[in-house]
């Protein structure tokens, strides 16, 4: 028995019509051309655009003028906390400090060196790599070539615990006196490393032991300006 023409409507009402692919409206493609199609919408579309850009552009303005600002007093405040630890690590020292102009020749982890007003000796800053990345250091050596004080300048990134003790006196104070020879027990040296941290102790040693080369290099009157 064939289907009754009304029957045949109803059927194909709830067949779901099915488009090809791509016939969608792109949404973005229909808001242009809409933009473009009315002047008002052009005219509020431009607005918003310029409105972006002077906000953008008056952000970019005061974060230079604020960094413009800062940077003398960021740049002051770090002089006077790489003074304050060069007269840590050289004690005895008077008059302050100034550059001795030193010309790397033998580590690229020694960043400066300054030489004591006084004579009393040099304080050496290095950037050893240790397992979380370079750290900041500050060696002291008297005029005899002996380390005198070790201190860590910023958070060195190790281990949290483990590796960090290397910023602690307990572990630094084994540098104290040492002129030669500065590598851990492991490798043939006097220097106890942490344990669970080698790589952190090991870091430290060679920013020591950099500093110490570079400062007998100076000592013997080498690679100074």
């Amino acid at each position: 028995m064939s289907d009754t023409p009304e029957k045949k409507e109803a059927a194909e009402a709830k067949t779901p019509e099915i488009k090809p692919a791509g016939s969608g409206l792109n949404p973005v493609g229909g808001f242009l051309k809409r933009v473009a199609g009315s002047p008002v919408l052009k005219s509020q579309y431009f607005k918003m655009i310029f409105s972006l850009f002077i906000i953008s552009a008056v952000t970019a303005l005061l974060l230079a003028f604020v960094n413009q600002q800062t940077a003398p007093i960021i740049e002051e405040f770090q002089l006077q906390a790489a003074d304050e630890a060069r007269q840590l690590v050289l004690p005895d020292a008077v008059g302050g400090f100034e550059d001795a102009h030193y010309t790397p020749s033998i580590s690229s982890i020694v960043q400066s060196v300054h030489r004591a007003r006084d004579g009393s000796g040099l304080a050496v800053q290095v950037a050893p790599l240790g397992f979380g990345g370079a750290f900041n250091m500050i060696v002291g050596v008297d005029r005899d070539g002996n380390v005198t004080r070790v201190v860590v300048l910023t958070p060195t990134g190790e281990t949290a615990g483990i590796g960090t003790q290397i910023e602690q006196d307990t572990f630094l104070i084994q540098y104290k006196g040492l002129s030669e020879n500065v590598r851990l027990t492991a490798d043939g040296g006097s220097v106890q490393a942490i344990s669970g941290a080698t790589v952190s102790s090991r870091a430290a040693t060679e920013g020591v032991s950099a500093a110490l080369l570079a400062a007998q290099e100076i000592l013997r009157g080498g690679a100074a300006g």
